[in-house]
């Protein structure tokens, strides 16, 4: 999640000043998400940076809980998360656990190194199905009358199929 300065910049290239839009990236939710296989050269693998320096991300309202992380081995990404520190140079995570005890974010999380977390059809692994229940958060009951699924279904990462 990145936030750049569009809305100081109407003449940057990507700024449509027809719409209504605020350009600031703000309130996000990162919900029962699986992140995994960052690409080489990847920092993080929760990575929320304002370079702007106006923001921090609890100011700008990300909030992030019960997602599976996957690294290939513990030094790859070398950081699990960047945080925002707004004119401060981010914070940088290398376990969930100092993370969440920071933030308060990911109070439930799973981390799997050296272990893969989706299939190669991008469906939960094993270690993650078996742990879905005491990761994931109950789905709204808005969102399943929206998708025809369950409400309280607890799943982590895409819904693939019926």
């Amino acid at each position: 999640m990145v936030q750049d300065d569009r809305d100081v910049n109407p003449g940057g290239s990507y700024h449509d000043r027809s719409l209504p839009l605020p350009w600031v990236n703000r309130y996000i939710t990162v919900r029962n998400n699986i992140v995994a296989r960052a690409g080489s050269g990847s920092d993080c693998l929760l990575c929320v940076q304002d370079y702007t320096g106006r923001w921090t991300a609890k100011e700008l309202h990300v909030t992030a809980d019960s997602n599976v992380y996957q690294r290939i081995d513990a030094r790859s990404p070398s950081k699990l998360v960047l945080w925002s520190k707004g004119a401060a140079a981010p914070a940088l995570f290398a376990t969930m656990k100092d993370f969440a005890r920071s933030t308060g974010q990911e109070a439930s999380h799973l981390v799997l190194t050296g272990q893969r977390a989706v299939s190669a059809t991008y469906r939960p692994a094993g270690a993650v199905r078996g742990r879905a229940g005491g990761i994931a958060m109950p789905l709204p009951r808005w969102i399943a009358d929206l998708t025809g699924r369950r409400s309280g279904s607890r799943w982590p990462g895409a819904w693939f199929g019926s």
